[in-house]
């Protein structure tokens, strides 16, 4: 979806290149994709070979609603930042402690801070480790830059600041 930039008609051709990706035919993949970048590259499930297989999933992919209705799903993304941002939240929110409204307010706007400064961290590096599902694979893993903290001043200033108004 995040690769038909607003098309309906990009979408939908992008949805029935599944079934050509998974017979290991590339041609037609989006140019950004691992299976055009990367010349180690091997498909992690199986390839379809039986013409029924390919048949099924082709009737699979036109009767989702992604496919019928392209127009409603051209504007989605990945959920990438909510994740971030609920991962962030509960950093600051333990399930298990019922806080007051105030302390809640409180943790959940440091929390909001956390995350804007430091969403979209630049990488150090690659590391290279075992994958837990597979552990004859190995994948690369980003070492992201150390968290600054840099709010926490911010906040001490604007403190100072309003107890001095007072």
């Amino acid at each position: 979806m995040k690769n038909c930039n607003k098309d309906p008609v990009k979408l939908k051709l992008s949805l029935l290149n599944i079934v050509e990706h998974y017979k290991n035919n590339h041609e037609h993949c989006n140019e950004l994709s691992k299976c055009k970048n990367d010349s180690n590259y091997e498909p992690t499930k199986y390839l379809i070979k039986d013409p029924k297989a390919e048949m099924l999933l082709g009737r699979a992919l036109t009767n989702t609603q992604v496919y019928k209705s392209p127009t409603d799903y051209v504007y989605c993304m990945d959920s990438y930042y909510m994740e971030s941002f609920n991962n962030a939240i509960l950093q600051y929110h333990d399930k298990r402690i019922n806080f007051s409204k105030e302390v809640y307010i409180l943790r959940t706007s440091l929390a909001v801070l956390d995350w804007n400064e430091h969403v979209n961290r630049q990488t150090t590096s690659l590391k290279t480790v075992q994958d837990a599902k597979n552990p004859r694979r190995q994948i690369q893993v980003k070492i992201l830059k150390r968290k600054s903290y840099n709010m926490w001043s911010e906040i001490w200033d604007q403190l100072v600041q309003i107890y001095l108004d007072l």
